[in-house]
C-alpha cells in the first residue's frame, strides 16, 4: 500500500512537471500564438491605407490556422482578389484604379467557420501623371532634342507631376531609378559621378524632375526609368529611346569613343597619351577633362576645323585595386555636347624588387703625395644576396703604378710613387676608379692628385 502511494505521488510530481515545461514552452515561443486556438482568429492589419496599384499585405493568425481560407471582398472592382481561397497564412492585393477616395472590407474565414476582416481605404495613386523624358540638345539637333528621345553621351531631363485627388502634392520625395537601359543620373553639380537612382523633391506645381545621361558609348536602345513615391511606395514607369546624335545625317561623335588601359603590375596605374577624333556637330569644340589633374586634355579649344584632333595625357598613378575614370566632355558651338572616357586599370603583377644601388661617399677626394682617403660604399636594395662590390682602375691607363686601392665596402685609396698620366712635375691631373655591385650600375670615384710623386 505504502509502494502505490508513492508511486501515485511520483506520478503527480511528473505530471506536474510536465505542465510546468508546457507552460514554460509557450512562454518562450516555441509554441506559435498563429497556430494556438486559444488566440483570436484575425487579419493584421485590420485597417489600412492603400493606392490604386501598389499592392498591400495581409497576415492571417491565431485560430489555430484552420486552413484553406475563403476569402471575400466588399468591392471586387478597388480591391481585387485573385484567389477566393489560399492555402497559406499571407495574403497580397493590388488595388484598382480609383478616381476619389473608396473603401472596401475584406474578409477571410478558416474551416471552423470563424471569420476576421480588414477594412481599407483606397486612394488614387499619387503618382498620377505620365514620367516624361526630353533630350536636352539644341533645335538643330532634332533626333537629340525630340520628346521620349536621349543622344549617346548626351543628357536629358526626366519630369513627373505628382497629385491626387486633383491636388498638386508639393514636398513629395519621388525616387528616379534605371530598370533597364544605359544611362544614369548625376549626383553632383558638375555632372561627373552618377548613380543608378537618385531621390528629388516636387516643388510647388506637384513636379518632380531630374537629370539623367545616356552612357557614352551605348549602342541605340530602349531604357526604362521608374519614379516612385517614397511615402507611398505607389510608381510610375516610362520608356525613352537612346540614340546617336546626328546633324545632316552624321553622327557627332569622337573616334575612339573611349579609351581603355591596363596596367602591368598590381595598384598603379600606367602612363601614356592618346588621340581623340571629333567628327560632326559645329566646330570649334571645347575639350574638359572631369580630372584634369588625373588625365588633361590639349589643346581646350580646337581649330575651326571638322574632323578636329585633341590628346589625352596621364602620368603613372597610385591607383588602388580598382583604377579609375576619366570623362571628357566635347561641346561644339551649338551648345552640343558628347562624352569620351579613359578608364585606367593597374595590372595583377607584384611590382618588382628595384634593381640594387651603389652609393659613394664621399664620391670625390683629393690626394697628395704618400696620402691616403677612404670612401665608404652602401649598397641600397641589395635584394635577397646582397652584391660583391668589386674595383677596377679607370682612367689614366696607367693609373694601377701610381694609385693602391684595397677593401670593398670601405674603399682605401694610396697616392704612391710614379706618374698619373701624361703631365710632367707636380700638376694637378684627374684620375677614376670604377665601383661595382653586380647588376647595379656602375660608380665613379674620382680622384685629384698630382701627375708626378
Amino acid at each position: 500500500m505504502i509502494i502505490f502511494r508513492a508511486i501515485e505521488r511520483c506520478a503527480t510530481v511528473l505530471a506536474i512537471g510536465l505542465l510546468a515545461g508546457a507552460l514554460g514552452s509557450c512562454g518562450s515561443g516555441a509554441v506559435s500564438s498563429a497556430v494556438d486556438p486559444a488566440i483570436a482568429f484575425s487579419i493584421s492589419p485590420s485597417t489600412a491605407t492603400a493606392y490604386s496599384g501598389v499592392p498591400i499585405s495581409f497576415v492571417i493568425s491565431g485560430g489555430g490556422q484552420r486552413s484553406p481560407y475563403m476569402v471575400t471582398t466588399s468591392n471586387a472592382v478597388v480591391m481585387p482578389l485573385a484567389l477566393s481561397t489560399i492555402a497559406g497564412s499571407d495574403l497580397t492585393v493590388v488595388p484598382g484604379t480609383v478616381s476619389e477616395q473608396q473603401s472596401a472590407t475584406v474578409t477571410v474565414t478558416d474551416q471552423a467557420g470563424k471569420t476576421a476582416s480588414a477594412t481599407i481605404t483606397i486612394l488614387p495613386n499619387i503618382v498620377s501623371g505620365n514620367i516624361t523624358i526630353t533630350g536636352n540638345a539644341p533645335a538643330a539637333f532634332p533626333n537629340c532634342a525630340a520628346a521620349g528621345t536621349v543622344c549617346v553621351g548626351q543628357s536629358g531631363i526626366a519630369t513627373l507631376t505628382v497629385s491626387q485627388l486633383g491636388v498638386l502634392a508639393r514636398g513629395r520625395s519621388v525616387r528616379f531609378e534605371v530598370v533597364q537601359g544605359a544611362f544614369q543620373f548625376p549626383v553632383d553639380a558638375s555632372q561627373t559621378v552618377f548613380s543608378s537612382s537618385v531621390t528629388v523633391v516636387s516643388d510647388e506645381g506637384g513636379r518632380a524632375s531630374t537629370v539623367l545621361r545616356a552612357n557614352p558609348g551605348a549602342s541605340p536602345q530602349i531604357a526604362t526609368i521608374r519614379a516612385t513615391d517614397v511615402a507611398s511606395g505607389a510608381f510610375r514607369t516610362a520608356t525613352f529611346f537612346i540614340k546617336q546624335s546626328t546633324i545632316n545625317g552624321g553622327e557627332f561623335v569622337t573616334v575612339p569613343t573611349g579609351w581603355a588601359v591596363n596596367g602591368a603590375f598590381k595598384n598603379i596605374c600606367p602612363a601614356g597619351s592618346t588621340d581623340f577624333l571629333i567628327f560632326g556637330g559645329v566646330p570649334p569644340y571645347s575639350i574638359r577633362s572631369s580630372a584634369p589633374g588625373t588625365a588633361g586634355a590639349f589643346p581646350s579649344v580646337t581649330p575651326n576645323e571638322n574632323p578636329s584632333r585633341f590628346s589625352i595625357s596621364y602620368p603613372q598613378l597610385a591607383c588602388g585595386i580598382d583604377g579609375y575614370q576619366v570623362i571628357f566632355t566635347i561641346t561644339d558651338s551649338s551648345s552640343l555636347s558628347i562624352q569620351s572616357t579613359l578608364t585606367n586599370k593597374p595590372g595583377t603583377a607584384d611590382v618588382p624588387a628595384p634593381p640594387p644601388a651603389i652609393v659613394l661617399s664621399p664620391q670625390a677626394i683629393s690626394l697628395a703625395c704618400g696620402q691616403s682617403a677612404q670612401v665608404l660604399v652602401t649598397i641600397n636594395n641589395p635584394g635577397t644576396t646582397a652584391p660583391t662590390i668589386t674595383t677596377s682602375i679607370g682612367t689614366p691607363t696607367n693609373l694601377a703604378t701610381a694609385l693602391q686601392v684595397s677593401g670593398t665596402n670601405v674603399i682605401t685609396i694610396t697616392r704612391g710613387i710614379g706618374t698619373v698620366g701624361s703631365g710632367a712635375g707636380a700638376t694637378p691631373v684627374a684620375a677614376a676608379i670604377t665601383v661595382g655591385a653586380g647588376s647595379a650600375v656602375p660608380q665613379t670615384i674620382a680622384v685629384n692628385t698630382l701627375s708626378t710623386c
